[in-house]
């Protein structure tokens, strides 16, 4: 892959354990480690002049590896991006459980989520990182509290009709928050003969939502068990190849996350005479700071790195 900035491969980071964190109050249901068959990766690379393994997977991304033995990339100003598509098909959740459906460490863009279930006390948690350890989170309610908030519905929107037919109303899509785009709440025969409780959660971003990390958890907070999570379909937009080996970063412990931050060590000041206007001094340290970056030598990254 192309490597700009002598840096590593942004997937080689760290992951954060974030559900630990975070989510230690709710069990951990595994339910896609022990059926990795309804789990489907497909991957498109948009850049043509940059050849690559492209191709569609099953199971979890740590254990995809390219096809054939890939030949260096042509030198390109641009960085390699990648079209991936991450698929889940029936996840069973119990009460007070939780299901991860992604967690990378990566430098990608969101482009879309969507995620049908049959109970609306489900909600599709999705938080991202940036530069640092602080989340983002994007949605952690359950989609009876976002049509509480109106995103996309409204409690009046959902309300049952007189002999217990669901409005079943199409939602109004937002253009930063997630919305409910589908709300049928009843065990009635619809128009297309789907008798099934169907309750449909969306994030399209106007703007592709940037990260460095993302998580995507289907969790089940109620105390009521039995609920089914129909599909997770997760698009994004990620620059680097997601079929090499090593995808997947070392887990970390919680505890480090906790810890104090390190005093930064201080260097010297450079002398200043007295009285000097802090804006000289400043300039004057910036520019020993300068000579002595200049002076460092240089690291070149080994080739077995990559």
């Amino acid at each position: 892959m192309n490597n700009i900035g002598g840096g590593k491969s942004s997937r080689r980071r760290t992951k954060i354990n974030y559900n630990s964190l975070y989510g230690s109050g709710l069990r951990n249901n595994r339910f896609l480690e022990r059926h990795p068959e309804n789990k489907r990766i497909s991957a498109v690379a948009l850049n043509p002049n940059v050849f690559s393994g492209v191709g569609e997977a099953s199971g979890p991304q740590a254990t995809l590896a390219p096809a054939i033995s890939l030949p260096p990339p042509p030198i390109s100003n641009e960085l390699q991006k990648y079209y991936v598509i991450e698929e889940t098909t029936t996840i069973d959740l119990g009460a007070q459980s939780y299901e991860e459906i992604l967690n990378e460490a990566e430098d990608g863009e969101i482009l879309a989520i969507e995620a049908v279930t049959s109970s609306p006390l489900i909600t599709i948690e999705i938080v991202i990182y940036g530069m640092g350890n602080s989340a983002n989170i994007i949605n952690d309610y359950s989609i009876n509290k976002m049509v509480e908030l109106g995103r996309g519905l409204t409690p009046g929107d959902v309300e049952t009709l007189p002999g217990g037919r669901s409005k079943d109303t199409t939602g109004m899509s937002r253009r930063y928050y997630p919305y409910i785009a589908r709300y049928k709440d009843d065990d009635l025969v619809d128009y297309l003969g789907q008798t099934r409780r169907n309750f449909v959660f969306v994030y399209e971003p106007a703007i592709p939502m940037p990260y460095s990390s993302i998580i995507v958890n289907v969790k089940n907070t109620s105390t009521e068990g039995g609920k089914t999570v129909d599909s997770v379909n997760i698009h994004r937009r990620v620059y680097d190849n997601p079929y090499l080996d090593n995808l997947v970063g070392r887990p970390i412990e919680s505890s480090v996350l906790f810890q104090n931050v390190q005093q930064k060590k201080v260097e010297p000041s450079i002398p200043v005479p007295p009285g000097t206007s802090p804006y000289v001094a400043n300039y004057l340290q910036r520019q020993k700071e300068l000579a002595a970056a200049a002076e460092a030598p240089e690291v070149i990254p080994s080739e077995d790195e990559y």
